[in-house]
């Protein structure tokens, strides 16, 4: 499930692509060790559950999400080789609840980072597929500013 990122990194790939704020990896690239990613992650969850072809909500454990100031999340997903675990981040405010603010579908290992303005208040749903698996994975989460 894990290899090593350093021809990654030495590549740029990685780095590039967090710098820009969007999806750090190609679908082609290979596992992504998240702990090899950082050592200083905020919060780590092992062995969660997300079903097949249904979409869990709260992904993470948790019913919502909010944050008083604007925050960067990077999460790392560490999902058994070939299958796929779509991330979804959805809004969960009174006048937009429902709008699905980010969707990350590509399959195997991913490192995510988005910044959500202050005052947001969103959810992270899941769901494994497409071929009806369900399965556990690990979650990995850096939150910057970290104002526990």
């Amino acid at each position: 499930m894990k290899r090593t990122l350093s021809a990654l990194i030495a590549a740029g790939v990685l780095g590039t692509a967090l710098a820009a704020g969007g999806p750090a990896s190609a679908a082609t690239s290979p596992s992504i060790d998240c702990e090899a990613v950082r050592s200083d992650w905020d919060y780590v969850w092992k062995g969660l559950f997300a079903p097949g072809n249904s979409v869990r909500k709260g992904v993470d454990g948790f019913a919502w999400t909010g944050n008083g100031y604007e925050t960067t999340y990077e999460i790392c997903l560490d999902v058994p080789d070939g299958e796929r675990l779509t991330l979804i981040v959805t809004d969960y405010r009174n006048d937009t609840r429902g709008d699905v603010l980010y969707t990350d579908d590509r399959p195997g290992d991913k490192v995510v980072r988005f910044t959500m303005p202050p005052n947001s208040f969103f959810r992270f749903d899941g769901t494994f597929g497409p071929d009806g698996n369900s399965g556990h994975f690990d979650w990995y989460e850096k939150r910057i500013p970290h104002i526990p």
